[in-house]
């Protein structure tokens, strides 16, 4: 069994270069079958050595709606709160009001948010993080005042007198800014110290003579322990959340530079040319403590949106507006006007393109909706129209699950993003999916969507897709081939005769491309229910005609049966001419029959319908001399196109003597000679040989062989004087046609 290595906490390791070498180290060693690593850390930029395509990534997705209320009533019930349910539906109507709606679904945040509940039912809640967690350590060194905490630190010093108890006291009321040292120096780039050793350094609260160093450090650590705010593991000690030591070392730069106006303050907030900042989340904190002291910091926050910076910096606002920091309406709509604009770019990087869909969906869920599924709809490139869909299924699945399938469904797209997209469905939540492809499989989405939402159902709820199935297959409004697609699929899942016939028996009074197909599927279900119902429609007057053809061959093709309709259903000169030809095919019509069913379709084929040329094919098979009579009439009759009466003549050169031939060949001249100039008009070189052929045909009226031979003498000197000497030569033309050919000869 290899060896698991948690690498827990890759964020706070501050420095790239730092960070970068831990990836390298787990780069290193992760070929080695011995070992096998997880790597768990908040979303950063350089995740180039841990590949999301090659290595399996999870992402710790907040809870939904309902989940958050499960958790809160939960919580509350713990807690022994009277009714749990109706405090819970209060809570979530209460953080519904306050800017932190959105951040309430992460599990931590709604922790802190009970907690703060619980303590004041009647009380507003927190309307933003920075004021949540304000209030939650106030809450804590509360507790910590008016707990046994004072008592304990003051009899471990209580041997060394008042003064040592005094301190002890002191120590207490000023925990936090013991905190805002620690954490701030914590957060420092280079300073390798551990946060016990920043406490430790701290010089807020000194002992007084006599109390040893080592025993004023164990009232420090056990002061730590016993605020709830710092844990310790062994040796290693932490604040009990990252954010919570990234809000104390905001708390230490904000007391440090209460005005972000003066100079002092200036490159706090000044822009980034990277994203993210360094220390982003104690910026954020940071600004969040100026706005809510009453400080104007809109002028440097419009400076990060310039066009010199914004696009490191636009991020910022983003994430301050997500976490409730009141920011000015003026600086909010600029940032979502070029959030908008770079979302319609093609040329942005994918992660780019992510990174500003999800900025605007920080600042405006619905809109951020709303202009991704725009993207989706647009004429924007796949690739583009991939990346839409698949930031949608993560961030608002109910928005995204329709698009994917419509997608999937599009076969022009291409195979290797469907497949992708196939698979982020199959990583949704079993519960989100079954319901969200539920809701598609029975909307009004196009029929193959609905399929295709059905057949993916299978992998959470088959029980579930065979009843969708058979819902779409009874669905009137659906199409036949569709609806054959689906009673397959149910049929297969549930082997329901009945329902399936009953389906079935439908799709066969129905005309549609998809007719034999529903047949051959009914015989496969039940041949002696199948005959039953394919005999009923063959004698059935009252159906459509063509059905009843079509029934009546299918029974003679198929299932070796003559109810005796077919041979005068097929000489019905009304009804479908393809299947009337099938059934001049079939075994059990007779050849003079058979030949009296292809005249009547040959009759009904006017000038130009190329069908005629296929089923005098069928008829030359069964009698010769009634398709060639066939081709004779329409070389000869001018009412038919040049191309079908050279096409016509073609097919006669196998059946008519040589003189019969060349007399028709004469007759068509002049459609010979626009076929060839028009065959060398698009192609140089060709349709001489026809030229000359006509030029040589003395059968061939002689202004068209002088014609010709003209065309060719343009294109083919030495052909053509060949060509016009014969003409002058030939004693039978005309004298006009000799002399100008001659002419032409001794250019």
């Amino acid at each position: 069994m290899p060896w698991l290595v948690l690498v827990d906490g890759l964020d706070e390791v501050l420095e790239p270069a730092a960070r970068h070498a831990v990836l390298r180290r787990v780069a290193d060693h992760r070929e080695n079958p011995a070992f096998r690593f997880l790597v768990t850390s908040r979303p950063l930029n350089d995740r180039g050595l841990i590949n999301s395509a090659q290595f399996p990534t999870y992402v710790i997705e907040p809870f939904s709606d309902t989940e958050l209320h499960a958790f809160v009533a939960g919580w509350l019930s713990a807690r022994e709160i009277t009714d749990p349910e109706r405090a819970a539906t209060d809570f979530v109507a209460r953080v519904r009001r306050t800017k932190l709606h959105e951040l309430a679904h992460v599990p931590l945040i709604s922790t802190m948010l009970c907690l703060l509940f619980a303590e004041k039912p009647d009380a507003e809640l927190p309307d933003n993080q920075s004021q949540l967690y304000r209030e939650f350590v106030s809450w804590l060194v509360v507790k910590l005042r008016e707990a046994d905490a004072r008592g304990q630190l003051r009899d471990r010093v209580a041997s060394y007198g008042k003064r040592a108890e005094e301190a002890a006291d002191a120590l207490l009321e000023r925990i936090q800014e013991l905190f805002q040292d620690m954490a701030f120096g914590h957060q420092q780039l280079g300073d390798d110290r551990t946060l016990i050793e920043h406490a430790l350094a701290w010089r807020g609260v000194q002992p007084p003579e006599g109390v040893p160093q080592r025993e004023w450090a164990e009232v420090i650590a056990d002061a730590l322990r016993i605020s709830g705010l710092v844990v310790q593991r062994r040796e290693d000690w932490r604040f009990l959340h990252q954010t919570v030591e990234e809000y104390f070392a905001a708390c230490h730069l904000a007391a440090r530079h209460p005005d972000p106006r003066a100079w002092a303050s200036r490159k706090l907030l000044a822009p980034q040319k990277e994203w993210p900042w360094p220390q982003l989340e104690v910026m954020v904190f940071l600004v969040a403590r100026w706005a809510e002291a009453g400080k104007d910091v809109n002028h440097k926050l419009a400076r990060l949106l310039g066009w010199r910076h914004r696009e490191h910096n636009i991020g910022f606002i983003a994430q301050l507006v997500r976490n409730g920091v009141a920011v000015a309406p003026r600086i909010v709509a600029r940032a979502v006007k070029l959030l908008t604009k770079e979302l319609s770019k093609e040329d942005a990087s994918r992660k780019r393109w992510h990174d500003f869909a999800g900025w605007l969906r920080d600042i405006d869920p619905e809109l951020a909706t709303r202009e991704v599924t725009r993207v989706v709809l647009g004429p924007a490139q796949e690739h583009r129209r991939f990346d839409a869909i698949r930031w949608l299924l993560v961030s608002v699945p109910e928005a995204g699950v329709a698009l994917a399938l419509r997608f999937l469904a599009n076969t022009k797209n291409g195979m290797t993003a469907r497949r992708a997209l196939d698979r982020q469905l199959g990583e949704l939540d079993r519960g989100l999916a079954r319901r969200l492809l539920h809701k598609v499989a029975q909307g009004d989405e196009r029929d193959a969507v609905r399929l295709k939402a059905a057949e993916l159902l299978k992998r959470v709820d088959a029980d579930l897709a065979a009843e969708t199935f058979a819902k779409l297959a009874e669905a009137p409004e659906t199409k036949v081939a569709s609806r054959l697609l689906a009673a397959r699929a149910a049929w297969e899942a549930v082997r329901d005769s009945d329902r399936t016939f009953s389906v079935l028996a439908e799709l066969l009074r129905t005309p549609d491309p998809a007719w034999t197909d529903a047949a051959d599927f009914a015989v496969s279900v039940s041949a002696v229910r199948a005959e039953m119902v394919l005999r009923g429609l063959a004698d059935d007057e009252v159906t459509d005609r063509n059905l009843q053809l079509e029934a009546a061959l299918f029974l003679v093709e198929r299932l070796d049966f003559d109810n005796g309709q077919l041979l005068r259903l097929a000489l019905d000169r009304r009804l479908d001419r393809e299947l009337r030809v099938r059934a001049a095919g079939a075994a059990v019509i007779e050849r003079a029959d058979a030949v009296a069913i292809l005249s009547g379709v040959a009759d009904g084929c006017g000038p130009g319908d190329q069908y005629l040329f296929k089923v005098l094919e069928k008829l030359a098979l069964i009698n010769t001399q009634a398709a060639v009579t066939r081709l004779v009439e329409v070389a000869e009759n001018s009412r038919y196109p040049d191309a079908d009466r050279m096409r016509a003549a073609g097919r006669l050169r196998q059946h008519l003597s040589a003189d019969k031939l060349a007399k028709l060949y004469a007759s068509l001249g002049q459609v010979r000679l626009g076929a060839a100039l028009e065959l060398r008009r698009r192609k140089p070189g060709d349709g001489n040989d026809e030229l000359e052929s006509l030029a040589m045909d003395r059968g061939v009226r002689d202004e068209i062989r002088l014609e010709a031979a003209i065309a060719l003498h343009s294109n083919r000197y030495k052909r053509g004087q060949v060509a016009l000497r014969e003409i002058a030569a030939d004693v039978n033309a005309s004298k006009s046609v000799r002399r100008r050919a001659a002419e032409l000869a001794e250019k």
